[in-house]
């Protein structure tokens, strides 16, 4: 069974490595998308087994995101992971840490994510 993974990332760079680490590992389909708006229109038409973004992006980012995820009956139940390069500022926003189920910092390692991802869509 293959499952899709909505990743979100106003880095193009970040956008391919994430794709590239995760679908040579495993047999997942990665979407991508670089910015909330077009992640939220995907959405309309995707039902990912599990979504990756950002925090700092530009006009609406992950905190936004989130909150609109959770507030979504549709979408509540989505498994979020964080993958961001500020980390150090989420310390601070312990309700939107309730909110995600990992969160792991840039530069991303591929392990480490990998590792992530297999646990919350239980791969083997």
């Amino acid at each position: 069974m293959t499952h899709t993974i909505l990743h979100i990332d106003d880095d193009p760079i970040a956008c391919e490595l994430v794709r590239s680490i995760l679908e040579d590992a495993f047999e997942v389909r990665v979407v991508s998308r670089m910015n909330t708006s077009d992640a939220l229109e995907t959405l309309k038409q995707v039902a990912p087994d599990l979504i990756i973004t950002d925090i700092a992006m530009p006009g609406h980012g992950g905190f936004e995101l989130v909150r609109a995820l959770r507030d979504t009956p549709s979408t509540a139940a989505i498994p979020i992971i964080v993958l961001s390069g500020r980390i150090a500022m989420l310390g601070h926003y312990e309700q939107f840490q309730d909110m995600v189920d990992d969160i792991l910092e840039k530069p991303i390692h591929q392990a480490e994510l990998r590792a992530k991802v297999r646990r919350t869509l239980k791969l083997h």
